[in-house]
């Protein structure tokens, strides 16, 4: 179980926000166990994608029925901004502000390796 900090919120809430562009301009180029690798050419960005195994939802250490859109774990590298192994996480839904986050979201390591390799190779 991890707590998220507000500033972590707010950035991942950010990263959220140009989830969708990300994946509208870029093209998945390769797969490796559970991980995609995407890549997008303006401006070059390589990253990886990955949904989790399993999650579950809890409201006050209860498990909790909630709608919510995609959970995604990403890896990014964007060369024209110096950044590599950027890691962000999209939760489905937006967190209260205020409120502690903890996550019960597991993730496969299953092609993480590989994955983040093809990834870093394609945006030198």
């Amino acid at each position: 179980m991890a707590s998220i900090s507000r500033n972590a919120i707010a950035f991942v809430l950010g990263v959220c926000a140009a989830g969708p562009a990300l994946a509208q301009s870029a093209e998945r180029v390769a797969a490796h166990a559970d991980w995609s690798v995407f890549v997008a050419s303006d401006p070059k960005e390589c990253y990886i994608v990955s949904p989790p195994k399993s999650s579950a939802a809890k409201r006050d250490g209860q498990a909790a029925e909630v709608q919510r859109g995609d959970i995604r774990l990403f890896v990014a590298f964007r060369p024209g901004e110096n950044v590599s192994n950027e890691v962000s996480f999209t939760g489905g839904y937006p967190f209260r502000e205020g409120g502690a986050v903890t996550t019960e979201d597991t993730f496969s390591l299953a092609g993480f390796t590989a994955a983040v390799e093809d990834a870093e190779a394609r945006c030198r």
